[in-house]
């Protein structure tokens, strides 16, 4: 800092010199290069920010700031002063604001002592400061804010912040019509004069002398009757037809497949040879070179087998027909709260999509004032008409706040660019201007690309691309609006020229436009300057285009590395050792309080904070998991990767940032001329930050745009700014982009306990030691010794381990199973049944797993709480009238002692087959849908033994059990012993997790395998 000092004032030395002692406008000049010179260092002090220092540097600065601002030795210092003053007062100013508006905001010790130190640095003897602060106020976050925070005088460290000047006085509500020009402000004093008492012909007669169109006057009229008279919405000149149900909205989203087909067969994948094909689900997936499938592989959308062998393609698998758009129609975003913030979407830039998604949403109100019900039916999820214009205005909030944080303007400034935008569509558009019916309808993809296009070119560009100047001028003109009469506010917020006489650059805190507001830079305001200036290019910068195009992704690319280690740390403490339903009940703020690790809590946010990025665009997520945040009642379940449930969120997030990169990659080279088979590979195992496009918008890219920014400073002229793409993009290539890896998907799925003990334990229990069954009588007495719930548990929790020991180390069936449990493993009363002590061996281990197994499913059961949540969805569905009697008739004659055997064989039929989909390419596979006719044949054949029994009731319940029509089930020549031949399959029970002293212990699991 010392050496930037002494540079400075050799710098400011030599300016005096070449502006001249005897230059009539030398202290003017002067002023001016300080005001670039304070720019230079308020960028360089908001680089020292993060979002975690930032309340204790924002301190620092301030109190830096009133020591130095009026006793600082030079000039030099006190700029130094009053850049710190701005970047303290710009923190301060984000911390009031959070602290009065965001509702639930506990103000902390630390923000307090920057509130303390903004508030003393404010009342003291230089007036700007203060002025700086309100200013900054009003244009981040809007009038109405700082009019909020004046208001809380309960607020003890807060009553300072009022402007004296501006207290008492009664507010003009602003009038931002203006834009439209000064044929609206003269109808407007005109309409005045009359409501005051003067002759009506006044108003005939102005309207008659201006030489506009008749629509525009008619708009211009009914604008200053609603600012003058009745302050209300006009229903009249907006009443036409409202849009079809079946028309395509601006800026909803749409099935890209189209797009992706496009780019495989314009592109370099797969030997430029693709063939689409969908998965039995009806997910999209490629086979190149001859088209016809050489292997099987899983489907990256929902784990369903895709591909075949010896070019014959698997069952349910298909060639894709092409031409299918499931592009939906309508309103399609759901609620708002569910919303992330807006990126780009086809052709639209994020800026130019948020603006057409705020008319869409105003013109629906409007539309919903006239007719809500028809306004409700193209609303998806269907709401109801009532809450129609609830639900809009909710979206129309979250638009003005997205563009606020994608513009980096006020609130204000967005309602005023807005204006703007509608006052540029009123002047453009011809009084008989029609467009194409198809174009103007929507009612085609196609037709609202070009509309969007079309749109965005002839009234959103001219505003935006111009958006600085167009701003400084109406705010200028609001400033000045007589119309708002004694109301100083408004002049300090927008700066309305103020004349300072014998201006001493030596003393800079004392001029006003040293405190001037400012748009500080930043990635938004690079987008918006590269699209402004994007025509220019002529084909060249493709890269950057390509990286600003993809930056609200690719930022999110980052945080791969932590994802993994949190599935990491997940998967290792609760693979096999956690039931699906158990993790369904213990929620992120659970895993918090359990762990109290710092680790865990930081990468819990940051996942929290990528879900907010993507999720969006997880098309392959349902949209129940899309429109939820994950927060502190988030389950666990949604975090553990699984390729189906909640887990597919896990799942998809990371597999879509691995494609994220993979693509980008593969558009960059193409970009490049270079070759894809060049970019080296790597495995997820492997991954490190240096194979990853990884990098911190604000910590990594922003360094970099300033260092391409340049002010540029020119006597009697005012500071510009001017970006050097052409190296930035280089830059970026070099930091960011060269030598990244294409990343080899394969992501670690969760295993839950159910399926580990069912698919690996049991079957390798068979193999050291064969299983037999325990005898009725045993089981029933077995039965009777367990009364709770949480003793079923844990006695399943020990048998678990037992088995996971059991099925590695063999050993002699007839052995003694307690007593190995005991002895060998150190267990103390690890089964609470003196008959299952008593008699169970190693050989009766599965058996009296499953017995207990099916206990504790009895009594959740009995407790009202849903059993067998692993078993898909279409097998829960309801018998018929017709097979219910049936059923019964089937089932009366049977024995109590039947009834049992059959209960038990359903039990394991379902843990040990329904709950695992079954293959449909495996040999024994027997498709059995909608097969009612052969269920019936199969009932009136079935009768006498267990096997037909239970194969007769299990096609009778419509479960999918084709094993069963085949004798998969059947006894065995020990005595009752029952044995199927049925593959392992797994299950897993609801309720919730019991805390002991050593954390959570699941209630345990009914998970089993199959001989």
């Amino acid at each position: 800092e010392k050496e930037v000092h002494n540079n400075l004032e050799k710098y400011f030395s030599k300016a005096k010199v070449v502006i001249g002692p005897d230059n009539k406008d030398r202290e003017t000049h002067i002023v001016q290069l300080s005001q670039l010179v304070i720019q230079c260092l308020e960028d360089s002090l908001y680089m020292e920010c993060t979002e975690d220092n930032e309340i204790n540097l924002g301190a620092t600065f301030l109190t830096d700031a009133e020591q130095l601002i009026t006793n600082g030795p030079d000039m030099v210092e006190r700029l130094y002063a009053i850049a710190k003053a701005r970047v303290g007062l710009a923190i301060a100013a984000k911390h009031i604001h959070e602290t009065i508006v965001k509702q639930g905001h506990v103000v902390t010790l630390q923000e307090q002592d920057l509130i303390g130190k903004a508030a003393s640095l404010c009342e003291g003897d230089c007036k700007w400061p203060k002025i700086f602060l309100i200013k900054y106020l009003c244009r981040c976050y809007g009038v109405d804010s700082y009019e909020a925070i004046c208001t809380k005088t309960d607020v003890e460290y807060l009553k300072w912040i009022k402007y004296q000047e501006t207290a008492g006085n009664v507010r003009e509500v602003l009038d931002r019509y203006i834009v439209c020009g000064p044929q609206y402000i003269d109808i407007r004093e005109t309409i005045t004069l009359v409501v005051l008492g003067e002759d009506i012909n006044q108003l005939d007669k102005a309207i008659q002398d201006m030489k506009i169109p008749e629509k525009r006057k008619e708009i211009l009229l009914c604008l200053a009757l609603h600012r003058e008279i009745t302050m209300s919405i006009l229903r009249d000149p907006v009443k036409n037809k409202v849009t079809p149900k079946e028309s395509f909205l601006p800026t909803m989203p749409q099935d890209d497949e189209q797009e992706i087909r496009k780019a495989f067969q314009q592109g370099s994948y797969i030997n430029d040879n693709p063939h689409f094909y969908r998965c039995p689900n009806g997910h999209l997936y490629v086979i190149g070179d001859c088209g016809k499938p050489g292997k099987e592989g899983k489907c990256h959308a929902c784990g369903a087998t895709i591909g075949g062998q010896n070019h014959h393609l698997n069952e349910g698998n298909s060639l894709d027909q092409g031409g299918v758009d499931r592009t939906e129609s309508g309103h399609i975003l759901g609620h708002a709260e569910n919303r992330t913030q807006i990126g780009p979407e086809r052709s639209l830039a994020p800026a130019y999509c948020g603006i057409i998604r705020l008319m869409t949403h105003l013109t629906m109100i409007l539309g919903a004032n006239i007719d809500s019900m028809a306004v409700s039916q193209f609303i998806h999820p269907t709401i109801t008409d009532d809450k129609v214009s609830h639900f809009l205005w909710e979206h129309v909030e979250y638009d003005i706040d997205d563009l606020h944080r994608t513009l980096g303007k006020s609130l204000d400034d967005v309602l005023m660019l807005m204006h703007c935008i509608l006052s540029v569509m009123m002047e453009e558009l011809a009084e008989n201007e029609m467009n194409m019916d198809e174009m103007c309808g929507l009612t085609t993809v196609k037709a609202r690309d070009d509309w969007e296009k079309s749109f965005s070119e002839k009234y959103v560009a001219p505003t935006l691309q111009n958006m600085e100047n167009v701003l400084k001028e109406f705010n200028q003109q609001l400033a000045e609006d007589k119309r708002l009469g004694s109301d100083p506010l408004p002049c300090i917020v927008y700066e309305k020229a103020i004349q300072q006489e014998n201006i001493n650059y030596e003393m800079p805190q004392e001029i006003a436009s040293m405190w001037h507001y400012r748009s500080r830079i930043t990635m938004d305001h690079l987008h918006m300057e590269f699209e402004v200036q994007m025509k220019s290019f002529e084909g060249q910068l493709k890269v950057l285009q390509l990286f600003l195009k993809e930056e609200h992704h690719l930022r999110a690319i980052r945080y791969i590395p932590s994802i993994l280690r949190l599935h990491r740390i997940l998967i290792q403490k609760y693979q096999w050792k956690l039931d699906r339903a158990d993790a369904s009940t213990i929620t992120v703020n659970m895993l918090k309080e359990l762990h109290g690790d710092d680790e865990l809590k930081r990468l819990l946010d940051e996942y929290a904070e990528v879900w907010e990025l993507v999720k969006e665009d997880l098309v392959y997520v349902p949209k129940k998991y899309r429109r939820c945040r994950i927060d502190g009642s988030t389950p666990l379940s949604q975090l553990l990767p699984t390729s189906a449930d909640e887990g597919q969120c896990a799942y998809h997030v990371l597999e879509f940032l691995f494609r994220k990169q993979n693509d980008f990659l593969d558009d960059y080279y193409k970009e490049v001329k270079k070759s894809i088979k060049d970019i080296p590979h790597v495995k997820v195992r492997d991954i490190t930050p240096a194979h990853l496009i990884s990098y911190h918008p604000e910590q990594d890219i922003l360094p970099l745009v300033l260092a391409n920014c340049n002010y540029s400073f020119e006597v009697g002229k005012e500071t510009t700014i001017e970006y050097n793409f052409t190296n930035l993009e280089r830059q970026i290539i070099d930091r960011f982009l060269f030598g990244k890896s294409w990343i080899d998907i394969e992501i670690t799925l969760m295993v839950y306990r159910a399926q580990y003990t069912n698919v690996a334990v049991f079957r390798k229990l068979q193999e050291r030691i064969p299983q037999e069954s325990l005898s009725s009588g045993v089981r029933h007495k077995i039965s009777e010794e367990f009364h709770t719930l949480p003793d079923l548990c844990q006695a399943l929790d020990n048998l678990d381990i037992a088995i996971s020991f059991l099925k590695s180390i063999g050993g002699n069936p007839e052995n003694s199973l307690v007593k190995f449990m005991v002895e060998t493993l150190k267990m103390e009363e690890p089964l609470l049944s003196p008959k299952a002590q008593q008699v169970c061996q190693y050989r009766h281990t599965k058996s009296l797993w499953l017995l207990l197994s099916l206990e504790k499913t009895k009594m959740i059961a009995f407790h009202n709480q849903v059993i067998f949540d692993a078993v898909p969805e279409q097998f829960h569905e309801q018998l018929s009238p017709v097979l219910q009697g049936q059923m019964m008739t089937f089932l009366q004659p049977m024995s109590i002692e039947r009834h049992d055997i059959l209960i038990e064989l359903m039990f394991e039929c379902i843990i040990l087959v329904i709950s695992v989909p079954q293959n449909p390419d495996a040999e024994d596979y027997v498709d059995t849908k909608d097969n009612n006719k052969e269920r019936i044949n199969c009932l009136n054949k079935c009768q006498g033994s267990p096997s037909q029994s239970i194969a007769k009731f299990m096609l009778c319940s419509r479960l999918e059990c084709c094993i069963l029509i085949n004798g998969g089930i059947g006894t065995t020549t020990k005595g009752t012993t029952m044995q199927t031949d049925i593959p392992v399959v797994a299950t897993k029970s609801t309720r919730n997790p019991t805390f002991t002293d050593k954390g959570i212990a699941p209630l345990t699991t009914t998970s089993s395998s199959r001989d």
